[in-house]
């Protein structure tokens, strides 16, 4: 079977680049090239694409305007090809609350960028294509409406506290916007999450959860204190650990290599996770996502007493990092993605 791809941009060096890459796979065809929103509306008249590349900003109709459009018309994925400029987070991170699937960041004009644009264009369009879409496909991608309701304080965690590590990737946006906001301020705990993004996007990424969270979210900072009811999301392109102070368990960030191909990586929040004192209080949440990523940090953590959840295959975008982690026999739960909060709710409470 060859899937169909229409790809939408007002650039031309992109949408040549684009094309040519998803050609040379026997997989995909690019069936249909539209330069903006209202071009790509009156192609899809005409054609009926498996999945769909779009760039957000251009002239005449921007892609912001034509998604909701795009999506009411055909129910596919759609992948966004954003610039990885402050603007272009703020603008993506919009685009995935209105329904796109996910995003890569786009080639500035150099030939040099075009291998590692190909590796990771082809390997999100092969992990988006076979998605089951069948029904309203913002089911599965639209963000829910913002909450405006704060706690007004958020004390420094104690002993009986739990920390709640969250590892994830492509699906992520838009599965972390179903959960968070079903999470109460008054649990015991406290919340940290490694979502695979690029600088500036995880700023973005965290102020639109913080919108629809009664609990506090933002972008992590050097020397963070964990508080209760609060979510600290890892920065793009640092690492995030934990680690023991006076002042209580302190998020770090950190410029080491690449783990596993990522920064922030999983595993290397995983791993700080297991060598704090409190190895009982920790739960771990390995959730969808390509890659195997924090599967060897859950192990550690599993062997250290902490709890260990799964989000199960039926649920996930891409069942990769579950299925590494549950591989390894470390698991102790695993969770349809609407079950996580509740299960979530019912060990810290217990406990």
């Amino acid at each position: 079977m060859t899937y169909k791809v229409l790809v939408i941009d007002d650039s031309r060096f992109a949408r040549k680049t684009i094309a040519s890459i998803i050609n040379k796979d026997p997989l995909f065809e690019v069936v249909g090239i539209a330069t903006d929103g209202q071009d790509a509306l009156n192609k899809l008249k005409v054609i009926t694409p498996d999945i769909i590349t779009l760039d957000l900003e251009m002239p005449i109709m921007d892609g912001i305007t034509a998604l909701p459009e795009i999506v009411k018309k055909c129910q596919v994925p759609i992948l966004i090809v954003s610039s990885l400029s402050k603007e272009g987070a703020d603008i993506t991170i919009n685009a995935l609350s209105l329904g796109a699937a996910d995003f890569i960041t786009k080639p500035s004009g150099s030939a040099l960028e075009v291998p590692v644009i190909e590796k990771e264009l082809m390997k999100k369009l092969k992990a988006l294509v076979n998605l089951k879409t069948k029904g309203d496909i913002s089911d599965k991608f639209c963000f829910p409406r913002d909450i405006k309701i704060k706690k007004d304080y958020y004390p420094v965690i104690e002993h009986t506290s739990k920390i709640v590590l969250f590892g994830i990737s492509t699906g992520g946006p838009s599965s972390l916007a179903r959960i968070i906001p079903k999470l109460s301020p008054n649990l015991d705990a406290t919340f940290l999450i490694v979502q695979h993004m690029p600088e500036h996007f995880t700023k973005s990424f965290a102020e639109r959860l913080d919108s629809i969270s009664e609990l506090s979210v933002k972008e992590v900072e050097d020397g963070d204190v964990l508080r209760k009811g609060a979510i600290l999301i890892a920065r793009g392109g640092s690492h995030l650990t934990l680690e023991q102070s006076k002042n209580g368990i302190i998020a770090r960030l950190n410029n080491d290599d690449k783990m596993n191909g990522h920064k922030p990586s999983v595993d290397k929040m995983y791993f700080s996770a297991a060598k704090l004192n409190v190895p009982n209080k920790i739960i771990s949440i390995i959730m969808t996502g390509m890659g195997s990523d924090g599967a060897e940090g859950t192990a550690a953590i599993h062997t250290k007493g902490g709890i260990t959840i799964a989000q199960n295959e039926e649920t996930c975008i891409v069942y990769g990092m579950p299925k590494a982690a549950v591989s390894k026999g470390v698991i102790d739960h695993v969770a349809a993605l609407d079950d996580i909060p509740i299960l979530l709710s019912k060990i810290i409470q217990e406990s």
